[in-house]
């Protein structure tokens, strides 16, 4: 998004790929630790290192700072930082009380989500605080003691759909919605893909420009941030997470570079550059993760509409993301046989390490 608007940014992330390194005129990559995690310390240090290099540059940045607004912070002391400050992040750590406040004082409908876990163990989730991409959610068999880095929320029936949204930190612009994908057999609520909506029923964007509205001034979001929502027809959209930050979904759709301007100028003079993104064609992506541990090959020669395109010679270790495969079509019907396609074409590229590697088949449906 910043290569396509204009700048020409540094990069510092867990994986260092292919696709970000042609994007990016550096690009750092940090050895995560076992739980697939940044070190503070080294996040800190590649960016002052960065900053002596090239004099003062302001830092955008991504997820995993959900659970370490320390670090935030620290970046936010001693460097500009554009998007929402740690006490953003802080006061997102507490959802059992931010959700019963937004539910009792603002009307938006939101599950149950409490510290305790309840008696009756069945229709309930187990979260990690903190957590993102939804691998840190699972559902919850028997009642388990409270606990200092997870929380409890009520399974609700619905279809699994993000919203995007500017905010300058008083007031938001509603953007688009995607609607979630599962493609592996195995049931899980870790982050599959996305496809976008192109347009949402009207009742349901006024619904959502509230609760983006409400946000905003309550939380103070800056810049591009989304929402999680089941969203049951002829009823209220319920809130499930918020993401102070650039999302997944938003590489699906057109004139990125615009909404990474957006996001600068609300982030800096709280400017709301908004303009409704005009789609024609249905547009998706699939995360894959490895099933086995597996090396990419020397010579492997990815195909254009594969990105997050790992490296040559990486290591992907088991439940890893290994690449994401983009769609694009004019129906909804010819864009999942597009991707069952593509997957299939990719299976046949990674040769017999894809029997371990990758599932035979897919089925891609709503999450």
């Amino acid at each position: 998004m910043a290569r396509e608007a204009g700048h020409v940014p540094h990069a510092i992330d867990l994986f260092g790929d292919d696709d970000t390194r042609a994007a990016a005129r550096t690009t750092t990559a940090l050895p995560p630790n076992r739980h697939f995690d940044f070190d503070a310390g080294q996040l800190f240090g590649a960016v002052s290192s960065y900053q002596a290099l090239h004099g003062p540059l302001p830092v955008v940045c991504g997820s995993a700072f959900e659970r370490a607004p320390a670090a935030l912070a620290a970046l936010a002391r001693h460097f500009t930082v554009l998007g929402c400050d740690a006490e953003v992040y802080r006061r997102l750590l507490d959802l059992p009380a931010l959700f019963t406040t937004l539910r009792r004082e603002h009307g938006i409908a939101t599950p149950d989500t409490r510290w305790h876990a309840p008696r009756a163990a069945r229709g309930w989730l187990r979260k990690q605080l903190g957590g993102s991409g939804g691998g840190h959610v699972a559902a919850l068999y028997a009642p388990l003691p409270a606990s200092a880095t997870h929380y409890f929320q009520q399974r609700l029936t619905g279809v699994s759909r993000s919203a995007l949204f500017i905010g300058n930190g008083r007031e938001a612009r509603y953007y688009g919605c995607a609607e979630h994908l599962r493609w592996h057999g195995r049931a899980s609520f870790r982050y599959e893909g996305a496809w976008r909506l192109p347009a949402a029923p009207a009742s349901l964007v006024r619904k959502l420009e509230h609760i983006g509205a409400v946000l905003a001034a309550r939380l103070h979001l800056r810049g591009c941030f989304g929402i999680d929502f089941l969203w049951r027809e002829q009823r209220e959209p319920v809130l499930l997470d918020i993401n102070p930050r650039p999302t997944a979904t938003l590489e699906l759709w057109p004139e990125r570079q615009r909404m990474f301007d957006a996001h600068l100028a609300a982030c800096t003079d709280r400017t709301l550059l908004y303009s409704s993104p005009q789609v024609t064609h249905q547009r998706a992506h699939l995360v894959l993760y490895a099933d086995a541990p597996w090396r990419v090959r020397k010579a492997m020669r990815w195909p254009p509409w594969i990105a997050d395109r790992p490296a040559a010679g990486a290591l992907i270790p088991r439940g890893a993301p290994l690449c994401t495969v983009q769609g694009e079509a004019a129906t909804q019907t010819a864009l999942v046989a597009q991707l069952r396609q593509r997957y299939a074409e990719l299976r046949t590229l990674l040769g017999a390490t894809a029997q371990a590697v990758l599932p035979a088949t897919i089925d891609i449906r709503s999450m």
